[in-house]
């Protein structure tokens, strides 16, 4: 229940976003939905337990780093298979600012393995039905692409 705020706060800027006529106005809440984001990104870290104990992690990326990172995703669009490695490069970054705990939080996957799969879930989220599978195998490959490693070994 405490992430329902957040959601309801995402949709209500996703429908301002969608009908305002100022295209000011339309940039900077765009803006502050990827501060919101932002937000929820530390809350989530934050409150990340297991067995009901928090692991007492905190997000540690800066706000303007996060906001460049997503400029540059955006820019790197452009380029059609850029992003990829972009988006490889932010979940390094990501998992980087995460602390609390003895070891360090390593993204493994590449801007090759990102891209292939990308374009394999987006083949297959056309067909519609697929799309709860698609979702659990990206999701899957993220997950066994992070890993804990020995602090100053990587």
């Amino acid at each position: 229940m405490e992430l329902v705020p957040w959601y309801f706060g995402f949709i209500v800027l996703a429908i301002a976003l969608a009908f305002i006529g100022s295209e000011i106005l339309s940039n900077l809440l765009f803006i502050v939905q990827i501060v919101l984001y932002w937000l929820l990104i530390k809350w989530m870290v934050a409150n990340l337990a297991s067995n009901e104990q928090p692991l007492g992690l905190s997000f540690t990326g800066s706000i303007w780093a996060y906001i460049g990172w997503n400029l540059l995703f955006a820019i790197s669009i452009i380029t059609i298979i850029g992003w990829a490695w972009v988006a490889a490069a932010q979940m390094r970054w990501f998992c980087r600012s995460i602390e609390g705990t003895r070891r360090e939080i390593v993204f493994k996957g590449s801007g090759l393995d990102i891209l292939w799969r990308g374009i394999v879930a987006a083949i297959l989220c056309s067909l519609i039905i697929p799309i709860p599978w698609v979702y659990r195998w990206i999701m899957n490959w993220f997950a066994s692409q992070t890993e804990l490693a020995p602090r100053g070994s990587v």
